[in-house]
Order: C-alpha cells, then sequence, then structure tokens
C-alpha cells in the first residue's frame, strides 16, 4: 500500500506544485491572476466532489460544528496576529491549508484502509480517483507558498512529507480498526471543509 500512496498522493501533490511554480515562474506579471484561477480550481473541487460526497457520507450536525469551528477558529487567529511580524501572518493562510488538507485526508485514509481489507482492488481505484484531487492541492499550495514567502520549496517538500505520512498513517488505521465513530469522523470532515474554505478565501482577496 506505501507504493500506491506514493503514487496517488505524494506524486500528484508534487507535480501540481512543480506546475504551479512554473507557470508561475514564467508568468510573474499574471501571478494574481494564477492564484484566482487556483483559488477558483479549489472551489470548484469543494463543490464538485468534497461537498456532494460529505452530504452523502458524513452526519450534518457534525459537518457542520467542524465548519463553523475551524472558520471562527482561524479567523480569531487571524486577527490575533494582525499585530504580529509580516512574515509570520504570511505563513498563515498556507498552515491553514496544510491543516485542511491533512485533515481531509484523515477520514479518506482510513476508509480506503478499512475498504482494502474487504476489497483491495477497489481500495486502489479509489485512491487513483484521487490522483487529480491531490494534484490540484498542491497547486493550491504551491500558488500560496509563491506568495512573497522565503524557502518556499524547503515549506512543500516538508509539507509534503507530512501529507504523505498523515494519510498513509490514516490508512494504517483504517487496516487495523474496522470501527469508525461517525460522529467524530463528521466533526474532522467539517474542520477540513472549513480550513479549506478559509483558504480559499485568501486566494481570491491576499
Amino acid at each position: 500500500m506505501v507504493g500506491y500512496v506514493l503514487l496517488y498522493v505524494t506524486f500528484p501533490l508534487l507535480l501540481g506544485a512543480v506546475v504551479t511554480f512554473f507557470t508561475i515562474l514564467f508568468f510573474a506579471r499574471d501571478e494574481r491572476m494564477i492564484t484566482m484561477v487556483m483559488g477558483s480550481g479549489m472551489l470548484l473541487l469543494l463543490v464538485v466532489e468534497y461537498i456532494p460526497h460529505i452530504v452523502k457520507e458524513f452526519h450534518f450536525l457534525g459537518v457542520f460544528i467542524g465548519c463553523v469551528t475551524a472558520v471562527t477558529g482561524f479567523l480569531t487567529f487571524e486577527h490575533i496576529l494582525k499585530n504580529q511580524v509580516t512574515s509570520k501572518m504570511g505563513n498563515f493562510p498556507f498552515i491553514v491549508l496544510l491543516v485542511g488538507f491533512i485533515f481531509h485526508s484523515v477520514p479518506t485514509g482510513i476508509s480506503i484502509g478499512v475498504l482494502s481489507k474487504i476489497d483491495f482492488h477497489f481500495a486502489q481505484t479509489q485512491l487513483k480517483g484521487i490522483f487529480l484531487h491531490h494534484l490540484a492541492e498542491g497547486g493550491a499550495m504551491m500558488a500560496i507558498l509563491s506568495k512573497g514567502m522565503r524557502r518556499a520549496w524547503v515549506k512543500f517538500i516538508f509539507s509534503l512529507f507530512i501529507m504523505t505520512f498523515c494519510f498513509y498513517g490514516s490508512v494504517y488505521i483504517g487496516t487495523i480498526n474496522e470501527y469508525v465513530n461517525l460522529h467524530m469522523t463528521g466533526w474532522i470532515v467539517g474542520v477540513a471543509l472549513g480550513t479549506l474554505l478559509y483558504a480559499i478565501y485568501h486566494l481570491f482577496i491576499k
């Protein structure tokens, strides 16, 4: 399963970041337009993939509470950081985006882990289906990192390692534990949705 995670999670994240990086590098004058495109892409991903899946699979109340918790929490932290050094504020939207992707990967990874014990071939198919999903995530991360942040690639590679580790860890949890608390999972998904909405907001307005 490690090889499949690297192929369908790590590789598309890296590919999306590379494509976005060189696009911004060669079309620096249109950086604002590029980040707007990435924001639109992430918003489309939410509308087409995330939200329909959430509505079908998870309890609405848990998702709603998680989403409100995330948005309120991050807006509060942002307000607190307003008087801090600008570079710290610059990192904040990226940290939020990373947290959102990690939180979203937990229930996905667990479900793939549980599914792999029942039907390994179908679990592989599900992994293949999230290739483009992670391609967009990698692009969105680099779009935010490229907005005046220092050591963008160092931060991205470190984040790539964290995301791969968290996704594989959640898959492993799914393989050893067939029971999943649906209410807690719904809250986690809600937090993921809220953090992604906050990150998209920064792609559009910052």
